[in-house]
């Protein structure tokens, strides 16, 4: 009797291990994904910055001169 006792509880045990080891694939995945979301975000507010930064540069010089050239040139690629 003692075997079957010691032979449920060893299964028990595996499937405890199998359930945290999908758990923590699963925080894994989890913590993977709002990292590259967060990254994401990270960039859309450089991006936004940057055109805000370029709008601004634009306003300030003449837009005929070898600068603003530079610049559209440079945006267009």
């Amino acid at each position: 009797m003692m075997m079957i006792y010691s032979y449920e509880m060893s299964l028990i045990y595996l499937l405890l291990l199998y359930n945290m080891y999908i758990c923590i694939l699963q925080v894994s995945a989890s913590k993977v994904l709002q990292e590259t979301c967060n990254y994401i975000r990270n960039l859309n507010r450089e991006v936004d910055d940057l055109s805000d930064r370029l709008s601004q540069l634009l306003a300030t010089i003449d837009a005929d001169s070898a600068e603003a050239s530079i610049i559209r040139s440079l945006v267009s690629q």
